[in-house]
């Protein structure tokens, strides 16, 4: 299995500013590993997961089977993140046959495999064979770019091209086609110490605090030594880059907020004992309004953590107190709320941070766990912009109704 497409991230690292590079697509192999069907969040359409990376840009391309046959459009990815830290190799494609309804809509003539891919199928029955030196110089030509383009699937590009063409033309091209498969065998480990290289800038930049024992370690193992002799000097300018994120990401007072996935929105801001106030906040879609507030990595008396306790919470001079669940992470504290949008307390979360956009200063407090932290709010309301704008999905919802009505 196969997917195809443009993944920007490629194209930056190739050098992506020349039109040769940008004109050759990218190709990364995998297996199907379920298929799930009426998936909500898609328009209950029906998904394949695999493992054939893909990244943004490769979005609408095709997911082809060993037949070379389409059977998928490349949608999304799982990336790692707060709640599936450990996520890997986790890919979507939508179904082809959802497309099917599309196409007999708009005219569009489409010819559907009614037989399963099975190793050596030819599934261009239609096609015969070239048998002409003309013809063979084409399939050829379609060896060579595919070779050129995924050195690591050779075998691949050649048993295809040993199937288009006739048994004689293809003896004769035995020579030719030798010498590109051999040529092929470095062109893999540069693909292959290149990819690497690039996973190691996406593990620098996702994960500078853990750069030493993760990034670093696992393209030490990718690369061979006087590959990675040559790469020395941006090796260390990077991890210097590495180290000068983590410390600005632990910087006190200073508010820091992304989209760690898709329709996530996540702010944070720590404070000069180490302790964080995060809010993680869905903004679009049909849980806009959702989300969490937490207390990181803060000190308290530990034993006494437990359960849910009235944490006092005073924004400058307004005070008020929040119902927060206690709990323990090895020896710090963390507090934490999560809020579903519903009718009995519709934008709840959103109110909360309305209030801490408005003061220069919040402090949380709870004599009796020996909890006492202060955080700058300087900086929030543009952190937080984003959650600030989220619907409130039961009053849209009525809103909608009524139009409708």
């Amino acid at each position: 299995m196969t997917a195809i497409g443009y993944p920007g991230a490629a194209d930056d690292v190739a050098g992506g500013g020349l039109a040769t590079i940008l004109l050759e697509p990218s190709y990364s192999v995998g297996a199907v590993a379920r298929i799930l069907s009426n998936v909500k969040d898609m328009g209950d359409d029906r998904l394949i997961q695999h493992t054939a990376t893909i990244n943004p840009g490769n979005s609408g391309g095709p997911l082809f089977d060993e037949c070379g046959r389409v059977i998928g459009i490349n949608t999304l990815r799982v990336v790692p993140n707060q709640d599936n830290e450990f996520a890997q190799g986790i890919f979507y494609s939508v179904d082809i046959r959802e497309l099917q309804p599309m196409l007999e809509e708009n005219l569009v003539q489409a010819r559907i495999a009614d037989k399963p891919c099975t190793p050596g199928m030819d599934t261009r029955n239609d096609v015969a064979p070239a048998a002409t030196k003309e013809a063979e110089a084409a399939v050829f030509d379609r060896f060579t770019a595919c070779i050129n383009a995924r050195p690591c699937d050779g075998d691949i590009c050649k048993s295809r091209y040993i199937k288009r063409v006739a048994p004689e033309l293809a003896s004769a091209r035995q020579a030719d086609v030798d010498l590109r498969m051999a040529a092929s065998g470095p062109l893999c480990t540069q693909q292959k110490e290149a990819e690497a290289y690039t996973d190691f800038l996406s593990c620098a930049n996702d994960q500078p605090c853990t750069f030493d024992n993760s990034c670093g370690p696992k393209l030490q193992q990718s690369l061979r030594p006087d590959v990675l002799k040559k790469r020395q000097t941006l090796f260390d300018r990077v991890r210097a880059k590495a180290q000068d994120d983590c410390q600005q990401a632990s910087a006190p007072g200073i508010w820091r907020a992304g989209e760690t996935r898709e329709d996530i929105w996540t702010a944070r801001v720590s404070n000069e004992s180490g302790a964080a106030i995060v809010f993680t906040c869905v903004v679009a879609g049909n849980n806009s309004g959702d989300g969490v507030f937490e207390l990181d990595d803060v000190k308290g008396k530990r034993e006494r953590w437990a359960g849910t306790r009235s944490v006092r919470m005073t924004i400058d001079s307004y005070s008020e107190p929040l119902r927060l669940d206690l709990t323990t992470s090895g020896n710090e504290l963390d507090a934490s709320i999560l809020h579903k949008e519903n009718d009995n307390e519709r934008g709840w979360l959103k109110e909360l941070i309305g209030k801490l956009t408005v003061g220069g200063a919040v402090t949380f407090e709870e004599p009796q766990v020996a909890l006492d932290e202060t955080f700058s709010l300087n900086g929030a309301q543009e952190a937080l912009a984003p959650c600030l704008k989220a619907k409130y999905v039961a009053q849209q919802a009525q809103t909608d109704q009524q139009q409708q009505q």
